[in-house]
């Protein structure tokens, strides 16, 4: 890897989700390697905006690929300078989706998300 920018992962957001919120995500760098570059920082952080990059200099719109482990919180500042969007399901100790889930003692007619499918009805099966 080539070091690219080192800074001290303070920033402060722009996007819809958290706009204005100081973050100091540590001793952060921008490394390179092969045309691919990598943001890494000393303490974990959901990419809740764009400035998650900014703050080391990359320039969003130039890049042809964003890859972001993250769940749901990008997209209201992601899907806006995005062609496509792709969501990988992971294994791991939180699922992605509730319906995912294999429920043992979850009463019928609960809904698994806000205006998702029914426990226990054809619609949660459909999906």
């Amino acid at each position: 890897f080539k070091v690219e920018v080192i800074n001290d992962g303070r920033y402060q957001t722009t996007g819809p989700v958290a706009q204005g919120k100081r973050f100091n995500v540590g001793p952060s760098a921008l490394l390179s390697i092969g045309g691919i570059k990598v943001a890494v920082s000393s303490r974990r952080v959901q990419a809740l905006d764009r400035t998650v990059f900014e703050h080391l200099g990359v320039v969003l719109e130039e890049q042809k690929i964003i890859v972001l482990k993250s769940t749901c919180h990008y997209r209201a500042h992601f899907d806006p300078i995005s062609e496509t969007t792709f969501t990988a399901i992971a294994p791991g100790g939180h699922a992605a989706n509730p319906a995912d889930c294999a429920y043992q003692k979850l009463r019928p007619g609960v809904r698994y998300y806000p205006l998702g499918p029914v426990h226990g009805t054809h619609e949660a099966q459909d999906d």
